[in-house]
């Protein structure tokens, strides 16, 4: 609009002079207008008048048609200005005189008649006795009362224009005092938008309505002042919420949840620095990658929370083990790596991985349980192992299983070695698959023999590889990798299938009907299918569940006990036998046992190995063999390779053996062969209870012949061994009374061999033959009980034979006192013999 841009003062003068003016043009408009019409009225009741007066002068002249008297009546209207043109009409209508002011004043019915009709026309008729004899008309002219109204309106309008005038000025004073303050309210508005400083405020000026607007903008900005804090106060909040959540994101994306050490993506930022700070000055970097050993096992078999624990745990003992500067990252699971910067030689790693080793070696106590970690670590080094963060974790990754591969709890460092047998392994890899595809396995069976009747009463069928190229490979080359690599499932499958499908194919052949024992990985437990695997297996081959044995490992009864125990229970429902393979050598929870459907214990071969000179091993099968015929378990030994473990393990009460001793694992052929011979395992012929066999034990033949010569003529069972290692397996193989040993003999001295034969066989009545010079070193073993005398050398032949002969007492009262506890034990509470060995 056009008052749009005008200023509010502009805008309330137009309003007020507007208003002002058409109030005093309708004012004045009215009284013009009424005196108009007065004064209109005035004439026209003069001039009506004058008619009359002229109707009644007229009467005469229309009467005698007196033309001449009717124009000196009518012509008397010269004296009125307000007559335009006058004219008296006859009864008939005809103009019968008439009066012009002028001469070019127009008739009515002439040229001019149309400005003479604009006129205002007045009539007047002429009457006689009642009758209408003429008429009187005059056209009236106004001019002069239009040119007074006109003077009027002039006059009007100049004193509007001076009204207007005082008005106007009046009105810009006036709105000066409402505009003013508006103007400054508005100024002070923009200053505020502006500057944002909304501690300013209007000053009150008036009470009126500007002054209640001025105070309405100071509470609307009370209001805004306080809000603007409030939003400035929240601001600052949400600034310092996002600042701890953009914190928190960042680490959380750089440092690992569990145990906040940083993660893979920190850890390849910093090594990064690392190697380019050691490129400038020269230095070497260490990276070490760390796996721990068995964490699986322990995570689960204490569960996840602990293995939580214990890897927060390991996180602080590592951190407050590494140096300031170096730098210990988890890359997830039980894998961590750690930088060392500012190495000087690659021997001075040494000494910090002793101290990490260290510190991961000493115990842990979770939940009550004392657990002893140790871990593998792989080490490359910078530059000379490789110019990149990415290959220096891969040489560190290959040196880590490296050493994993020699036992674990060690440490290897990366050499070209390694790399090599990193690419051996994925070739292997990759021929293992194939194999798979190509079927290029095959089962060898090695006979498990009874220990009371010799015959073969089981099998255990064991893989082997016909490589193409290579030949007949060893499962130690290949079935680690492939439980690594989850192949093991498929494997299994296979020779579960195989086995199972042989036996059967040999007991229709009309063969002894014996079970073969298949292994079973973790791996096949963890898939979750292996008890319908079986059941479809022993359906598809047709062989009999009570023919068919699986080896279970400790580490598969440890997994998930409940679901374990559930398959377990299917897996015995269907007549399947379970045995427990190379017990005592895993994690071994006796509490399973009592609630496991297993039916026999499995001696792991490193037992069985040292059991004969090793006191400590014999102990450990000794007790594995009387705990399991407490819990009506039987006993198989594997490995078995010499007869005095073979005497060893009968006199302990083991049920059954395995081992190269009776037969290497055989090919199918041979092995059939085997079984259509009829072999079996020859038993020793029952012996005495040894009370007349004595063992001589020298590293010097003539001191063994002289000995025999003073001993031969008194009636006993001489044995010989020239040294410790040949003692105790004749001691394992025979029933001996008494030992005589020199004390002098090179690796296994005579006390060191009475000791273990106290412990093992400690029936046997235990001397020593020594010179006086070595009766010092012969005292403790005195004390100890396991040397029952000495005899010093030179020996008198009289004096040797009187004191063996008391030897022999002395073991006679000792197996005496033996019968009659076995037999109260037996009579009491019908133990097995062998519980009493």
């Amino acid at each position: 609009m056009m008052l749009d841009n005008v200023t509010l003062k502009r805008k309330l003068a137009a309003i007020n002079l507007s208003v002002t003016a058409a109030a005093m043009i309708l004012i004045g408009g009215a009284v013009l207008f009424d005196q108009y019409r007065v004064m209109k009225q005035e004439i026209f009741d003069d001039l009506r008048t004058q008619a009359r007066i002229i109707a009644d002068y007229s009467t005469a002249a229309l009467q005698f048609d007196d033309r001449q008297m009717a124009k000196e009546i009518i012509g008397a209207l010269r004296a009125s200005p307000n007559i335009h043109y006058a004219v008296m009409l006859d009864q008939h209508g005809a103009p019968f005189a008439e009066y012009r002011r002028s001469e070019t004043t127009a008739h009515p019915d002439g040229p001019g008649a149309a400005d003479i009709s604009k006129h205002d026309i007045l009539e007047e008729p002429v009457s006689l006795k009642g009758e209408t004899i003429g008429l009187i008309r005059f056209d009236l002219d106004m001019l002069s009362l239009r040119d007074f109204l006109f003077r009027q309106i002039a006059m009007v309008m100049a004193i509007l224009v001076a009204v207007f005038g005082v008005v106007w000025l009046t009105l810009d004073k006036l709105h000066g005092l409402i505009t003013k303050p508006l103007l400054e309210l508005a100024g002070l508005m923009r200053l505020v938008s502006e500057s944002k400083a909304y501690s300013i405020r209007a000053k009150p000026t008036t009470r009126d309505e500007v002054g209640a607007l001025g105070q309405g903008f100071n509470e609307m900005l009370d209001q805004i002042h306080r809000r603007d804090q409030e939003l400035e106060e929240h601001k600052l909040g949400l600034e310092r919420l996002v600042g701890q959540r953009t914190a928190q994101l960042e680490h959380m994306a750089n440092h690992d949840a569990l145990t906040g050490l940083p993660n893979r993506q920190l850890f390849t930022d910093r090594l990064a620095q690392a190697l380019y700070q050691a490129e400038r000055t020269g230095t070497i970097v260490a990276l070490l990658f760390i796996d721990l050993d068995h964490f699986k096992e322990i995570n689960d078999t204490l569960g996840h929370a602990a293995g939580d624990q214990l890897l927060r745990e390991f996180s602080k003992r590592q951190l407050g083990t590494i140096r300031k500067g170096d730098t210990l990252a988890r890359f997830g699971g039980d894998e961590f790596a750690v930088i060392l910067v500012g190495v000087m030689q690659a021997s001075d790693v040494e000494p910090e991985i002793s101290r990490l080793l260290a510190a991961i070696a000493k115990p842990v106590q979770i939940g009550g349980t004392e657990i002893r970690m140790t871990a593998s670590l792989g080490i490359s080094l910078y530059p000379q192992d490789g110019d990149n963060g990415e290959l220096l974790l891969r040489n560190a990754d290959t040196a880590m299983y490296r050493a994993k591969e020699l036992g674990r709890n060690d440490y290897q460092f990366y050499t070209e070695e390694l790399n090599v047998r990193l690419v051996e392994r994925l070739t292997l890899l990759a021929e293992l698959r194939r194999a798979i595809a190509e079927g290029q396995f095959v089962l060898y069976y090695q006979p498990q023999v009874d220990l009371t009747s010799g015959q073969i009463v089981g099998m255990e069928a064991l893989i082997r590889w016909q490589h193409p190229e290579r030949g007949l490979t060893s499962p130690g080359d290949f079935i680690a990798l492939a439980e690594e690599t989850g192949l093991i499932v498929a494997i299994g499958s296979w020779v579960l299938h195989e086995a199972c499908r042989q036996t059967f194919a040999w007991h229709n052949s009309g063969l002894t009907s014996i079970r073969v024992a298949v292994n079973l990985s973790v791996a096949q437990f963890r898939h979750g299918e292996i008890v319908d695997k079986v059941a479809e297996v022993l359906a598809s081959t047709g062989l009999p569940a009570k023919y068919l044995e699986l080896e279970l490992t400790e580490s598969i009864l440890l997994e998930d006990t409940d679901a374990t125990m559930e398959m377990l229970q299917r897996l015995k429902a269907m007549g399947v036998s379970l045995s427990i393979d190379d017990f005592g050598t895993g994690y071994s929870s006796l509490s399973y046992l009592k609630h496991l459907a297993v039916d026999k214990l499995k001696i792991d071969q490193s037992f069985v190995r040292d059991m004969v000179e090793d006191p400590e091993a014999a102990a450990i099968v000794k007790a594995v063999i009387q705990l399991g015929h407490t819990l009506q378990l039987d006993l198989i030994a594997e490995g078995v390779e010499t007869e005095g473990q073979l005497a060893f393990l009968r006199q302990s009460g083991c049920d059954e053996m395995q081992g190269y001793l009776f037969s290497r694992p055989l090919p199918v052929e041979d092995f059939e062969a085997l079984l259509r011979e009829g072999r079996f395992l020859p038993m020793p012929k029952s012996e005495d209870d040894g009370h007349r066999t004595i063992l001589l034990v020298d590293d010097e033949e003539s001191i063994l012949n002289a000995l025999w010569r003073d001993l031969r003529q008194e009636g006993y069972k001489v044995l010989r061994a020239v040294s410790g290692d040949q003692a105790l397996e004749m001691l394992a193989s025979n029933v001996v009374a008494v030992i005589l040993a020199d004390q002098r003999m090179p690796i296994m001295n005579g006390t060191e061999l009475l000791r273990r034969a106290k412990d093992m066989h400690p029936n046997a009545v235990r001397m020593v033959l020594t010179g006086y010079a070595e009766l010092d070193s012969i005292t403790g073993a005195i004390n100890e009980g396991a040397i029952y005398k000495f005899l010093s050398k030179p020996w008198d032949s009289d004096q040797l034979r009187a004191v063996i002969k008391d030897a022999f007492r002395h073991y006679d009262l000792i197996r005496e006192h033996e019968r009659a506890l076995r037999s109260f034990y037996e009579s009491r509470d019908n133990v097995r013999p062998s519980a009493l060995v």
